[in-house]
């Protein structure tokens, strides 16, 4: 009996903790039209800040090909959050088209997630998702 009350505690432990790790933000500027490939956990690669508990991409002004540190805990309980800054305010949007995990680095032991945003055609999306970000 002490066994499965064990097994218990740490399940409901496992739960209660993917439910408070930290978000996924990804912020793009007002007027930005463009694809974004981000590849994660990368050694000696910047870390993303923690901005009211969500690591944050602040995506730079035209598209790219970036990395970090920075290891999200993959999974149900990551939440994903994309929002378009305005001045000073944000809105919430939508990518275009996104690619999670499409292109995943089993040598290096690192996942890039594409996302697209804005006026981007079918074709550049389905580029970003094979790596090559325009």
């Amino acid at each position: 009996m002490d066994r499965r009350l064990g097994f218990v505690c740490l399940a409901l432990s496992l739960l209660s903790c993917a439910g408070n790790q930290p978000g996924l933000r990804w912020v793009v500027p007002e007027k930005f039209n463009g694809c974004i490939a981000m590849e994660f956990n990368v050694a000696g690669a910047p870390a993303l800040p923690l901005e009211d508990g969500k690591f944050t991409l602040a995506v730079p002004e035209q598209s790219g090909a970036f990395q970090t540190s920075t290891e999200p805990r993959w999974g149900e309980g990551l939440r994903i959050e994309h929002w378009r800054q305005v001045g000073q305010t944000r809105e919430r949007i939508e990518p275009t088209c996104e690619m999670a995990g499409t292109l995943n680095h089993v040598e290096r032991g690192t996942l890039t997630l594409v996302k697209c945003f804005g006026q981007v055609s079918r074709s550049d999306c389905e580029l970003a998702g094979q790596g090559r970000v325009k």
